[in-house]
């Protein structure tokens, strides 16, 4: 009796977890374009923007930078910091606003063109704890 009633709750679950999981899953390929970037790139090939850096502490690191992420930089005397749109060769695009036809344009810049790129490295409990230290400093009573 407890093994037929043991048996028919499995039954029944069984059956009810075939209706509980949705039927339009999503394909890994799929999950990956939707999130873009660097995971875009994993689907199909494509050219990227590699930056080598060789610090005087960490050591070697590569940087990368796919079409869609934010790249900034400094170049021809003025700072950029806009969406990275194309990689080629010898050059790479970006899209800048014009705002007098009202859409975005492709700038390209030679390699040679960029004076520096600046990278923002998020470093979860040092830069959370660069904005509290400034104002654990301060202070709100007034000297007498």
């Amino acid at each position: 009796m407890i093994r037929l009633l043991i048996t028919t709750l499995f039954s029944i679950g069984f059956f009810l977890s075939g209706y509980a999981q949705p039927r339009d899953t999503l394909t890994i390929e799929q999950q990956l374009e939707r999130r873009g970037g660097i995971y875009l790139a994993q689907t199909r090939p494509t050219k990227y923007l590699a930056l080598d850096v060789n610090h005087a502490l960490g050591g070697f690191h590569r940087y990368r930078f796919f079409p869609g992420d934010e790249l900034h930089f400094k170049a021809r005397g003025e700072k950029y910091r806009e969406e990275l749109y194309a990689v080629s060769d010898t050059t790479f695009t970006i899209l800048m606003a014009n705002e007098v036809m009202n859409r975005d344009e492709p700038v390209s810049f030679r390699f040679d063109e960029v004076q520096k790129v600046m990278l923002h490295r998020r470093i979860p409990f040092v830069t959370a704890a660069g904005t509290l230290f400034p104002l654990a400093g301060s202070s709100t009573e007034r000297p007498t």
